[in-house]
């Protein structure tokens, strides 16, 4: 009986002892109850301490001497409590004790529950020691806490680095209101450690067994890769590479297994060699310089935060990442940037795509291994604001636990989701809404044709000449109207003063009765002076001060505020305005390609902005700086080059105009202005390019109205006289910029009358080479040669032909080329006839 009692006892105490622990260890309220808010200073503070006792452990010397003040101590606590999205950290210390403080919450379903623990340390002359420790009501004293320490480095490290830890926590002192660390250590901790590490192999190889790979599999992956030079080439072209090798393998290997390799080949060849040895690669042949979005900082964020998610964990890749950004917003560094930011979480997610279900997995693998693009991993970052210092980003955001910060996560979250690699959308090109339903524009049925430049620089910004001998040049050169654009920057206080305007009204009909419109070239937020819209609005002195208004409100050149993180606030402005405005304002996007990487972003960009609004009514299709006839024509210098003279984002059969179109929007592109600012670069306005419309008067109201109804044609060289393009549908003649109902049965005659010039713009004489017709339909882009059809008369070139009117049938638009000896062949185009479904 005895026995049995004594066995029940027992049991009861190894029962309820741990249960007993269980309780005192957990607590309904935190001890730290925040996260300490963390600055760009201060992580740069908590990184160079960290880097000061790195270096000072890995020394060929015998002793570490360290000392932290207060600000070091706060760094330090906050920077490791950012790291973790459920542990708050807190450091501190008094001539006494050094005191070390950390609370876990644990997230139940109805209520949180917290883990405290705090540790001290006694500050001696002599030596200082571990007084004590709690974990929650547990008390833990110190002669307890020390060989658990000891025995737990000893697992993985050998004696002497536990000895070095026992030196470093006696040899903690106060003085001078300062923490002072001095202790020995053997001159090759370092190497100790490493050996101990390796020693403790089988530990680690039990501890990431399932995220790091077997090195002859990761080896098969890194050969593969080793076959082509990527330098300078998106990593979209690997991805798809790899993806497709681990298709194969997946039939007779397990899946999670070769996508794992195929993430770590990717980090070994384009992140740097210590992810070989990490991965027991040896003699590994890295290559930097692949791209995201064009930027290889982007490259290389996706990828370490792919691996990091492997080896660790989403919340921690993540704040990583984030804690990184908050350190370049400090003193000294690029920036807090949200693109940096999303290239992060595109890492972690793609690498848990990738690694998922095993549905998962396998259907990642055939995305990649048909990718045409990196849309399929990677979203468009362009529009993302960055370099914020810390003062900037305090200011817009206050931290990066507000309310508008999470309005940034949202949105970088939202785009990430979306695409195809982790939603249903199996296409890789950019989804944009469908455009909204028409406006309803007023053609203009009586009027004239006028040239017009509606894109030039004074003095008043950067440009060589006065608004005097801008006009007078222009009215030389044949300009019926034209309009001063001068930059929006904020430092140019000339541009919409009364200055200025009184510069417009002065020459206003001066020269061959020509009309002189004040507008500016705005710094279309959220680019910071990337991206750049011609706006005009009517001429009465009420309006050019609403003008002014706007853009002190809305340029966004060296303006940070929370309304310039996107378009809309600025779009939405404008509409406001247009209701009570007598004369309808106009925005045209100018020189859309020229600082893009990809095309995607003027789809997305112009997509975006004419959901919001209609005033935005299309893009400068032949862009300014003509004068440059080499391979930065029209300063395209990055990515994007001009096609004879064109912007791609018209000059492209398929391209962003025609998929706007297929998509209902209603985009003009018929616009080929001067940009002028000086005769190095640029032809005076109506020189070289010209742009022709339609309109009832050359009063600025009337030339607005004819802006947007969209009846224009433009060209450069002067090569076409007159342009005639219309539908003749039951008596009625519809032409550019207009409507026309589309039925099943429904049946036009098309013509198409184009008089060339005897001679060009140079007095050489002319041709029409080429004459498309570029058809629109809902899922297709056909372009139709007319020439064959044509009936030639003298400089006359004319075309009659049938077109049945589907409900398929989106937009037409007319294209003609003049074949020239030089680097570029005159081109014209014509603004879309749109057609509507019942």
């Amino acid at each position: 009986m005895k026995i049995k009692s004594l066995i029940r006892k027992k049991a009861f105490w190894m029962l309820v002892l741990p249960c007993i622990s269980l309780f005192l260890m957990i607590d309904r309220s935190p001890l730290i109850p925040e996260k300490a808010h963390i600055t760009g200073e201060l992580a740069k503070t908590a990184r160079d301490n960290a880097k000061a006792l790195a270096d000072a452990l890995a020394a060929q010397r015998s002793f570490i001497d360290l000392s932290f003040d207060e600000e070091d101590v706060v760094a330090i606590s906050a920077a490791t409590s950012h790291l973790f999205d459920n542990i708050n950290v807190a450091l501190g210390y008094s001539p006494s004790f050094v005191q070390l403080a950390a609370t876990t919450k644990i997230d139940l379903s109805l209520f949180s529950l917290y883990v405290n623990t705090s540790c001290e340390i006694e500050l001696e002359n002599t030596q200082s020691q571990l007084q004590a420790c709690r974990l929650g009501d547990l008390y833990l004293p110190g002669f307890v806490v020390k060989p658990i320490l000891n025995a737990g480095v000893w697992l993985i490290f050998d004696a002497e680095v536990s000895a070095t830890l026992n030196s470093m926590i006696a040899g903690l002192r106060f003085e001078d209101r300062k923490l002072l660390l001095s202790a020995s250590k053997s001159v090759d901790l370092r190497q100790r450690v490493s050996r101990s590490l390796s020693n403790a192999s089988d530990l680690a190889e039990v501890a990431m067994s399932n995220d790091i790979p077997a090195p002859e599999i990761t080896q098969v992956y890194l050969s593969e890769l080793y076959k082509n030079d990527f330098t300078g080439q998106s990593l979209s072209l690997p991805v798809s590479q790899l993806a497709q090798l681990a298709a194969v393998r997946t039939l007779e290997s397990d899946v999670h297994e070769e996508n794992n390799a195929m993430i770590w080949a990717l980090a070994i060849r384009f992140g740097g060699s210590h992810f070989a040895h990490l991965a027991e690669i040896s003699e590994p042949q890295t290559q930097l310089g692949v791209t995201l979005n064009g930027r290889e900082d982007l490259a290389l964020h996706f990828l370490y935060s792919a691996i990091l998610e492997l080896v660790g964990n989403e919340a921690l890749s993540f704040n990583i990442g984030e804690l990184k950004e908050v350190l370049d917003s400090g003193k000294g560094g690029s920036g807090f940037s949200f693109v940096d930011l999303a290239a992060d979480e595109s890492g972690i997610a793609f690498s848990k795509q990738l690694t998922g279900s095993e549905n998962d997995a396998i259907r990642s693998q055939t995305l990649l291994a048909n990718a045409k693009s990196e849309r399929v991993f990677f979203p468009l970052t362009h529009d993302l604001p960055e370099g914020f210092s810390e003062s900037a980003f305090a200011r817009v955001f206050t931290s990066v636990n507000s309310d508008k910060y999470k309005i940034m996560e949202q949105n970088i979250d939202a785009r990430i989701s979306s695409l195809p690699i982790h939603s249903n959308n199996k296409q890789a090109q950019i989804q944009i809404a469908k455009g909204p339903e028409l406006p309803n524009v007023t053609p203009v049925t009586r009027g004239e044709w006028l040239q017009i430049d509606t894109h030039t620089h004074s003095k008043h910004s950067d440009g060589m000449f006065s608004i005097d001998e801008i006009a007078k040049q222009a009215a030389t050169y044949g300009c019926d109207a034209i309009a001063i654009t001068d930059h929006g920057d904020s430092n140019l206080s000339s541009v919409l003063s009364k200055a200025y305007f009184d510069d417009v009204a002065r020459v206003n009909g001066k020269y061959n009765n020509m009309t002189v419109l004040a507008g500016f070239e705005w710094n279309i937020p959220p680019f910071g002076g990337k991206e750049h819209a011609t706006v005009l609005f009517g001429q009465s002195a009420g309006d050019l001060q609403k003008l002014a208004e706007f853009r002190q409100e809305h340029d966004h050149y060296r303006e940070r505020s929370f309304r310039h993180l996107n378009t809309k606030s600025a779009l939405k402005w404008l509409q406001t305005y247009s209701q009570r405005a007598t004369t309808q304002p106009v925005l045209i996007y100018n020189h859309p390609s020229r600082k893009v990487k990809s095309l995607d972003e003027n789809l997305s960009d112009l997509s975006e902005w004419m959901q919001v609004s209609d005033l935005f009514i299309g893009v400068s299709g032949a862009p300014g700086h003509q004068a440059k006839r080499g391979k930065n024509n029209g300063s395209y210098e990055e990515v994007m080059r001009t096609v004879n003279g064109w912007d791609r984002v018209t000059s492209d059969i398929g391209g962003v105009w025609d998929t706007m179109l297929q998509n209902g929007y209603r985009v003009l592109g018929a616009r080929a202005d001067s940009d002028f600012h000086n005769t190095k670069m640029d032809y005076w306005p109506c020189q070289f390019s010209s742009t022709h419309i339609y309109s009832r008067s050359t009063q600025a109201a009337d030339l607005l109205h004819a802006l947007r109804a969209g009846n224009t044609w433009a060209q450069h060289g002067h090569f076409v006289n007159t342009l005639d393009f219309y539908l003749s549908s039951e008596g009625r003649q519809v032409r550019p910029g207009d409507n026309l109902q589309a039925t099943e049965n429904g049946s036009a005659t098309l013509t198409v009358r184009v008089r060339l010039n005897r001679e060009d713009w140079q007095g050489f004489p002319t041709s029409l080479d080429e004459l498309n017709l570029i058809v629109v339909q809902d899922n297709r882009v056909l372009p139709i040669a007319l020439l064959p059809n044509a009936q030639i008369s003298g400089n006359t070139i004319e075309v009659q032909m049938p077109m049945q009117i589907t409900p398929a049938l989106k937009a037409i638009r007319l294209q003609g080329r003049s074949i020239q000896s030089g680097l570029h062949d005159y081109q014209f185009m014509s603004n879309p006839i749109f057609f509507t479904e019942n």
